[in-house]
């Protein structure tokens, strides 16, 4: 097909988080597909995302997005709907001047409502699991959009509501081949690692108490890393924490680090890692990731992580918010050492078949082409 003219992407973030790498795989896969075609980005502050994706697109824009957060939600006021009605218009005239809208959340209100009000050919990329009421509401927006929709796992998509005259795919994020297995670090313990931001549902302090529950000679064989940062000024999630490792008395078993955009360094010093996130993950790429790098996964099993884990092969699905069920998938690990390595090769056959960034960029760049031939 003919390339088409412009192409614009909107994301709600500029790090380097997991949805942020997997919205730099989205850039690579329309611009490879057409590389003659204009490739704007519009998001909402600078950051390291910025760097990555200058050489990718023509154009990156900053704008004071209308993202959906609990926050906004409960600070909204008469000033907040005068705003968001100004970025509504403001994005009604910015996707006009475009060929195809991509929309890489469900939260960015003004594009979601522009993309109703413009009758655009455009995609959602839909990676929330909302609740009911959040997602009956976006449920309506989208069913008043000629978009199609792209969800991130079954979970996500089962909270919706689509349309009969919607289409709607699930595709599965995916992860750069790892060609080259990461050393392990020689040591005599078992080390997990928990990669993500610091908030109420990650599950940080979950895994705190459930390790603070190991018997004495079992404690003793565990460390624990906990990686990431708070959003915005939510630093009050990182102090809870630090006061966890202290009450618990795990300090000299569990340290903090900041977030890397480079992980690496510490899936090669994990032996497990865990995800035992007290909400359902919409999708989780930490998994998938670790997988990829030859690492057991434990995770909860709720919402998109029982797409990727596969209990008792890959890694160990246990109750959510159960610190007792997560102790207890530990201390297999710690009594089977064995256990971690046969559950990591199981994995990385499993993500470099199921989901890898080729699967993925290719997935993406077919839905695309298809929104652009049906207008």
């Amino acid at each position: 097909m003919q390339s088409p003219a412009s192409i614009l992407l909107v994301h709600q973030g500029a790090e380097l988080y997991g949805s942020d790498r997997t919205f730099v795989q989205t850039v690579r896969a329309l611009s490879e597909r057409w590389p003659n075609t204009r490739i704007t980005v519009v998001i909402p502050y600078g950051g390291e995302l910025e760097n990555v994706l200058a050489p990718l697109v023509d154009e990156i824009q900053k704008k004071n997005l209308a993202i959906l957060r609990r926050s906004n939600i409960r600070h909204m006021r008469l000033s907040t709907a005068v705003s968001l009605l100004k970025k509504v218009v403001a994005a009604c005239r910015t996707v006009r001047g475009h060929d195809l809208v991509y929309v890489n959340t469900a939260v960015i209100v003004d594009f979601l409502l522009a993309l109703m009000l413009t009758r655009r050919n455009g995609i959602i990329h839909v990676h929330e699991l909302p609740g009911a009421l959040l997602a009956f509401v976006l449920s309506t927006i989208f069913a008043f959009t000629r978009c199609s929709l792209i969800f991130n796992s079954s979970a996500t998509q089962n909270a919706f509501y689509v349309a009969p005259w919607l289409s709607a795919n699930v595709i599965w994020n995916g992860t750069a081949p790892i060609t080259k297995p990461l050393e392990r670090a020689h040591h005599g313990t078992l080390n997990l690692l928990l990669l993500g931001r610091f908030n109420s549902w990650k599950g940080q302090l979950l895994l705190l108490e459930a390790v603070s529950l190991l018997q004495p000679d079992k404690l003793r064989s565990v460390r624990i890393r906990l990686v990431g940062n708070t959003f915005g000024n939510q630093t009050h999630f990182e102090e809870c924490v630090r006061l966890a490792i202290r009450d618990r008395k795990l300090s000299e078993i569990a340290e903090m680090c900041p977030f890397s955009s480079d992980p690496d360094e510490h899936y090669a010093w994990a032996d497990v890692v865990v995800v035992p996130s007290t909400k359902p993950e919409p999708f989780g790429l930490t998994a998938i990731e670790a997988m990829a790098r030859e690492r057991a996964v434990i995770a909860a099993g709720h919402g998109g992580l029982t797409d990727i884990v596969s209990d008792g092969v890959t890694g160990i699905l246990f109750e959510p918010r159960s610190a007792t069920r997560l102790a207890s998938a530990i201390s297999n690990y710690i009594s089977c050492p064995e256990l971690a390595l046969t559950h990591g090769f199981a994995g990385k056959k499993r993500a470099d078949e199921l989901f890898n960034e080729h699967n993925y960029m290719g997935g993406v760049g077919d839905i695309c082409e298809a929104v652009l031939r049906s207008s």
